[in-house]
Order: structure tokens, then sequence, then C-alpha cells
């Protein structure tokens, strides 16, 4: 009953804080208003699913921080390039402890196609159907903000990458991969002009990293490898430019093929690359993405992944992705291949 005590106490203290009537023909809120608005709109929606032994003090604390962080992202991402934006909405919701920070693109695509199954690496187990759903869950969560005194940030971050075999009906809709990738950064404010001229763009960011990635599965089906990196971020306006290289830290050989400890994937650098660049582009309401791997040798092995977003429904955008060559995932590192997927995207790269 406690929860509806609050409801009056919320209309009178509403009423209290409303202030003077406006004339009416002063129809444009100022600043402090709109502020004032959203905090009180929050304030009412906060009581409907808050806790018995709630107070009014403290929601109207919490959605007038809320409400505070928005205004600032709001007013200072005016006129700043599409990455320096995603910065600072990302800021605005880190240290808001409902909310999760994406890192990579977070999408769905419960419709893809790939050309060439890779009967090898199912182990027998009949997972060949080429039709398959495909979705990606990627986040981040900062561990300590100014590192050491330094401007570096520190994050935890975690990234699932999940291939379905949702219209394979005879094997119960079994998944048929999934790529769990935990890793350690440190991203550090850079702002440097590129050759030191301003108008070739700025590199803003400067990240280190310790990453794992693996499938989870037994053997002879178990993929994994570590590695270290270190990742540019160049932006000019509305583009975007990542190159990522890294060195796999190196696991000792297997004494057999039966053997649960040593590399199980001793060849992977040689066809999932030993760097990756990220182009991305938001043309108006569009985003136009490319992610290019290459393993730096003669043979020219690696992957080219091209993406498009569109707006669809307020935050929710239409995705097509396409994907070639090597490495996709774990179970197919050395398989070739060529995809095509459609669905729906939550947060994109710009």
């Amino acid at each position: 009953m406690k929860a509806f005590r609050l409801i009056p106490t919320l209309a009178l203290a509403g009423l209290c804080s409303a202030g003077p009537v406006a004339a009416a023909d002063d129809v444009t809120p100022q600043p402090n208003q709109v502020l004032d608005q959203s905090a009180e709109q929050c304030l009412r929606d906060s009581v409907v699913g808050a806790a018995p032994d709630t107070s009014v003090a403290s929601l109207r604390a919490a959605c007038a921080d809320q409400a505070r962080m928005q205004a600032d992202a709001n007013t200072s991402t005016a006129d700043e390039s599409a990455f320096r934006r995603r910065e600072t909405l990302e800021k605005s919701s880190e240290f808001n402890p409902f909310s999760v920070t994406t890192n990579r693109p977070n999408y769905l695509l419960p419709l893809t196609y790939h050309d060439s199954p890779n009967l090898a690496s199912t182990n027998g187990n009949d997972l060949e159907e080429r039709t398959e759903a495909k979705f990606q869950l990627s986040f981040k969560f900062p561990a300590w903000i100014d590192l050491l005194g330094t401007s570096g940030d520190l994050y935890l971050a975690y990234t699932g990458q999940f291939y379905w075999q949702a219209f394979d009906v005879d094997q119960s809709r079994p998944f048929r991969e999934s790529n769990h990738e935990p890793e350690l950064f440190v991203d550090f404010d850079a702002n440097w002009n590129l050759f030191g001229v301003q108008f070739l763009g700025t590199i803003d960011t400067v990240r280190i990293g310790l990453v794992h990635q693996s499938n989870g599965k037994d053997l002879p089906q178990s993929r994994s490898w570590n590695r270290v990196y270190a990742q540019l971020f160049w932006e000019y306006e509305d583009l975007l430019i990542s190159i990522k290289p890294w060195v796999r830290i190196p696991d000792p050989p297997k004494d057999g093929p039966d053997d649960p400890r040593g590399d199980d994937n001793p060849d992977i650098e040689r066809f999932v690359g030993q760097m990756k660049t990220v182009v991305a582009w938001r043309n108006g309401n569009d985003t136009y993405s490319a992610v290019w791997r290459n393993n730096l040798r003669a043979d020219n092995r690696g992957s080219l992944e091209l993406g498009w977003s569109f707006p669809l429904t307020g935050r929710l955008r239409g995705y097509v992705q396409a994907f070639t060559g090597y490495g996709e995932n774990l179970i197919d590192y050395d398989d070739a291949h060529n995809r095509i997927g459609f669905g729906i995207l939550l947060t994109d790269w710009l």
C-alpha cells in the first residue's frame, strides 16, 4: 500500500514545484523548464514500479540526475562527428546502474543463407542447413575511470556471436556454433590530428587490450585463442576508420589429437588474419560499414564483411549483412564461404 501513498505525495510535490502559470502566448519552453519536465515525467514513470519502501526524494534525485545527463549529452553532440556523438552519449549512460553500454554492433539476422556448409567442422552431426539465424550481443562495462590517475579508462567487455539452425526441424533447431569473446582493454584519449593537419581528421582514441575467444566445445570441435592488440580510432566528420593489429599469445602444441591441453587451431592466423580494419560511414539516417581482415601473407587470406543499416521505427533499424572469406566463426575458421543475411540492428558502429 505504500506505493499508492506515493501518488498523492507526487501530485502535491508537482503542484508545489510547478511555479506560476505562463502567459498564453509564451509557448517556447526554456532549457530549465525542459529539464524539469523531463525529470517530472521520469518521476511519474518511476513511481509506478517503485518498491514500497522507496521515497519520493530518492526517486526525484535519480530522475534529476538522469535528465541533467541527457540534456548535457544532447547539447554537446550538436556539432560533433558521428563517432564523438556516440562517445558522448555512451558517457552519459555509463554510470546509470540500469543501463548497459554497447561495444560492437548488436543485431539479429533471423534469415541468413551461406553457400558452403562446412561438413567437416560439424563432426558428422548433420548440421548442414544453408539457411540459419545469426545474431550478435556485445557490451562493455567501465571498471576503472582515469586508471592510476591517467587519461586511460579500463573496461570489461563481452561479445557473443551465435549461429542457430532455426529452420532445421528434424534436428530440433540446435545452435550450430557459439563464439564467446571476453576482453579487457584500456581506452586512452588521444585527440591527435593526422600528420599534424587538422582537416585530415583526428585519431580520437587509442585502445590496448587482451582478448580470449572460444567456442566452448569439447574435442574435436574445440577452438580457442588468446591475443593482445592495439587499436586506433580515426574519425573525420561522419566517417570512422579503426585499425586493429594483434599478436597471438602462443599455446603449447598438443601431444596428440585427443590431448585436451595445447593448441586446438595452430594455423588460425593464416586464415583469420593478423589485423582487422573497420570503416563506418554515417550518411544521413543510413550507416554503411566494412570489416576487413587479412593475414598479411603472400597467400592473402582473410575476409570482408559489408553492412547497411537504415531506420525502421524508433531506435529499431533494418540491417543487411554480407560476408565472404575465412573465419566468420571459430568452427569455420579454415573454411571459405559466402553469406547474406537480413534482420534488425539494435546498436550500430555510429
